[in-house]
């Protein structure tokens, strides 16, 4: 599996730190990802708010 793929599988699991950090490394690294295919699991999908669940995890609000 090349790094990309890597990348890729990692940022669509269910961890907020995971998600913002790939989508840090892919974005420098020169790749077009959208913000809401990445971090728009993480909403409550009624107006877009983070779910309350994620409020808990420090390290990944702070790597948005």
């Amino acid at each position: 599996m090349d790094d990309i793929a890597c990348l890729q599988e990692l940022g669509h699991g269910g961890d907020l730190h995971d998600a913002t950090l790939v989508f840090r490394l892919m974005r420098e690294a020169g790749h077009h990802v959208s913000a809401d295919e990445v971090l728009g699991r993480f909403t409550d999908g009624i107006n877009g708010d983070f779910d309350l669940a994620y409020s808990k995890d420090i390290g990944g609000l702070l790597d948005l």
